[in-house]
Formats: C-alpha cells, sequence, structure tokens
C-alpha cells in the first residue's frame, strides 16, 4: 500500500439514512468493549489473589490437598482468560468490519489496514461520527424523560 494514503473518515451526515442501526452498533461496540475490560480486570484481579494463595500454600506442610484444589482453580482460570482474550479478538474483528464501509479506500482490505494502523484518536473520533454525537454514552445515573 502506499506510504502516502491517508485514513479518510466518509461520515454519514443528519440525512444519512440508517443513524439508528448506527447507532445501535456503536452502543453496542462500546458496551461490549466495556465489558470485556472489565472482565479481564476481574480474571486478573483473580489471578493474583490466586498465585499468592498458592505460594503462601507451597510454604507450608502438609497443603497437599489444598494445593491441587488451587492449581485446579488456576487452570480453570487461565482457561477463562483465553476465552476472555479470544471474546476480545473477535470483539475488535467485527469492529473493524463494521467500521471499513465509513473508511475512504480503493478496497475493503485497503480500508481495514487503514483502520487497524489508525491511532487511538482516530478511532474514537470515527466512533462519535457513527452515533452522530460528540457522547460516547448516555450520562449514567440518569432519568428517562417523563413527558
Amino acid at each position: 500500500m502506499d506510504e502516502a494514503k491517508q485514513l479518510v473518515f466518509r461520515a454519514p451526515d443528519p440525512n444519512t439514512a440508517g443513524y439508528p442501526k448506527r447507532l445501535r452498533a456503536a452502543l453496542r461496540f462500546q458496551i461490549m468493549h466495556s465489558d470485556l475490560i472489565g472482565e479481564m480486570s476481574k480474571l486478573t484481579g483473580q489471578e493474583q489473589t490466586l498465585s499468592a494463595e498458592i505460594a503462601a500454600l507451597s510454604t507450608r506442610e502438609n497443603s497437599g490437598e489444598a494445593m491441587a484444589d488451587a492449581l485446579k482453580k488456576q487452570s480453570d482460570l487461565r482457561e477463562k482468560q483465553r476465552q476472555a482474550a479470544k471474546a476480545m479478538l473477535e470483539f475488535w474483528d467485527n469492529l473493524m468490519d463494521f467500521l471499513t464501509s465509513y473508511v475512504v479506500a480503493d478496497t475493503r482490505a485497503e480500508a481495514r489496514e487503514l483502520l487497524e494502523d489508525c491511532s487511538e484518536n482516530q478511532l474514537t473520533e470515527l466512533m462519535k461520527l457513527m452515533g452522530g454525537s460528540n457522547q460516547t454514552l448516555p450520562p449514567k445515573n440518569t432519568e428517562p424523560s417523563k413527558e
């Protein structure tokens, strides 16, 4: 690909059909990302706690059964971490596929490559453009309108 290629978004305007679909997709991706980050963080915390437990058990006598249980938990936790990592990869693949339609490029493959090389700020701006808003998610703790 030409080194001079720039990432250019073809942003929908307020008259472009499909606004609810784009907004729903953008919000769904943001929520999924938040959930996956939360899950991975939780698993990391559990791993740290379990590693400390295993280290403590390794210094005690007669801890065979407890150690076996802790090692089984560690194995199960590592499987959950692998599944979370796979879910994160799938999330990013789906997000990139969705966003390629809004990148100006000769082919979808070129659009995908440009997207994969974009900065965090460019990706954030593109997500905002898809929802037609500068807000990424509705503010927390807001009451619905009673009108």
